[in-house]
């Protein structure tokens, strides 16, 4: 199982302290802000009882699921951590943010952080940021490229990708 669950240990020792002479509810309040409903024997462990999950699973609605795609859960009861900017992880149940991969060159994370994508073209990426930003009249970049250059002699650069400008003769009538 991917948890240690504290519950049994806190009912155990709820029982422990109480007696229960006989079958009912009783109300038990814990540092005066807590309180726990009992029926007989029964705890409601999914909203009241510390669930501890191992490292590559996260908690949520009294559960421990397996650590999604782009994530890393170190465990117990923290909600799971998105890969940096820049990095991915295609892996699920990963414990670590050693197990986010820097994206390869000419590429950025994918929103998800589930992969990367190449740098399109006409725009200049900062993997860092995360950021695309389209070149400027006058300059292109080919895709995976991840800075603009400038337009070279013989093209024209709309839109940030370069086209090249063909001859125009006039018609000879």
């Amino acid at each position: 199982m991917p948890s240690d669950n504290f519950c049994w240990e806190a009912r155990s020792s709820i029982l422990a302290l109480l007696s229960l002479p006989s079958p009912g509810t009783i109300f038990f309040f814990l540092a005066g802000a807590l309180s726990l409903s009992m029926s007989d024997e029964d705890i409601i462990c999914k909203t009241r009882c510390l669930i501890n999950c191992s490292k590559g699973y996260y908690h949520t609605s009294g559960n421990c699921l397996e650590c999604p795609v782009g994530f890393f859960c170190p465990g117990g009861h923290m909600a799971p951590r998105l890969c940096p900017i820049g990095t991915y992880n295609q892996l699920t149940a990963q414990e670590d943010i050693a197990s986010c991969q820097a994206c390869p060159d000419g590429y950025i994370s994918l929103d998800t952080r589930a992969g990367c994508q190449v740098c399109p073209d006409g725009y200049q990426c900062d993997p860092q940021m995360g950021l695309q930003r389209k070149c400027i009249p006058g300059q292109y970049s080919p895709a995976g490229e991840m800075e603009c250059k400038e337009c070279p002699k013989g093209y024209v650069c709309p839109d940030g990708q370069e086209i090249q400008v063909e001859s125009i003769t006039p018609n000879a009538s």
